[in-house]
């Protein structure tokens, strides 16, 4: 958070809800300063998730919602 300025690029934020290594109120924050300092961004809580999962799968286990759109999504609205 100490990085956030008004210059700042967007950011697409994903956590896990079962991540046990990162607490995912340190992204809900991360969102809040976001939206106050008006930087673009998005945050998906993905549920079941734990801590570093792919696009595809956790675990051994597909996310719950399917990754890929959003991301490209994403990606799409803010590098063209």
């Amino acid at each position: 958070v100490g990085h956030i300025a008004p210059d700042a690029p967007p950011v697409l934020i994903l956590h896990g809800t079962a991540d046990t290594t990162v607490d995912r109120e340190q992204s809900v924050v991360l969102d809040q300063l976001l939206t106050a300092k008006n930087i673009p961004h998005q945050l998906i809580l993905v549920s079941g998730m734990g801590h570093s999962f792919t696009l595809e799968k956790w675990d051994g286990n597909a996310p719950p919602i399917d990754l890929r759109p959003i991301v490209t999504g994403f990606l799409s609205k803010y590098l063209r």
